[in-house]
């Protein structure tokens, strides 16, 4: 009995003082503990409860009618579209190129299948207004005054709703 716990010590003595640890060998692979199949049952159920319900999707459908109708659009929406349609129906083989889309100023650069005519759109959402430019005869030199904030603007529309100052 002697003999085999001086061996069991050595052979833990040996395993104490290895060079290279266990965990980290190459033929060594952590199982872990197998999955507690009633956890894994009540997340599922709970998986479950987060899925959309019948009236979110029939809300969704909805919406995607009344996207495709355009009724739910706001008028200051319809305005800026309208706006652009103008643009639009001005000249309809003008193309167009976003320059700048922020949060704050989204602007549009129209020009001609030629390109000898080009005409800067710019929204501004922070002071809610719509304005277009001259048309300019060239690319570089409309992009250059609109960098240099020198654009000659011939249309300007507020989308912003007039302030009633009429309530005294």
């Amino acid at each position: 009995m002697a003999n085999r716990i001086m061996q069991a010590k050595g052979l833990k003595a040996k395993r104490q003082r290895r060079l290279f640890p266990r965990h980290l060998a190459a033929d060594y692979i952590p199982t872990g503990k197998p999955p507690n199949m009633l956890v894994m049952k009540e997340l599922k159920e709970r998986s479950r409860s987060l899925a959309f319900d019948e009236e979110y999707v029939d809300y969704l459908v909805k919406r995607k009618c009344l996207d495709i109708q355009g009724q739910h659009i706001s008028e200051g929406r319809r305005l800026v579209s309208a706006h652009i349609q103008r643009i639009k129906d001005t000249s309809p083989s003008l193309t167009c190129v976003t320059i700048c889309d922020t949060i704050v100023r989204k602007t549009l650069l129209f020009y001609n299948e030629e390109r000898t005519r080009f005409i800067i759109y710019e929204a501004n959402r922070l002071e809610k207004f719509v304005r277009t430019s001259m048309a300019y005869m060239d690319r570089q030199r409309c992009i250059d005054a609109w960098k240099s904030d020198n654009t000659r603007w011939v249309y300007f529309s507020s989308v912003r709703p007039p302030s009633d100052t009429s309530s005294e």
